[in-house]
């Protein structure tokens, strides 16, 4: 009976923290997507002795009009 109840809790405490997990991705995700639309067609100029990882770095995306 106490080990139910405590693998009981447990698994409330696990799906707790996942929950949060999930909410922090989804902001994280969120936040990113307004970024991009504030920032769509924007240039950014990287300095050549900047320490940048050429994962961060995208191409720029053009509309026609």
């Amino acid at each position: 009976m106490l080990l139910r109840f405590l693998g009981q809790l447990m698994r409330a405490r696990r799906a707790v923290h996942e929950q949060e997990q999930q909410k922090k991705r989804d902001k994280a995700v969120q936040k990113r997507k307004e970024f991009i639309k504030k920032n769509e067609g924007k240039v950014f100029v990287i300095p050549k002795d900047a320490a940048i990882d050429e994962s961060d770095v995208e191409d720029a995306s053009h509309k026609e009009v």
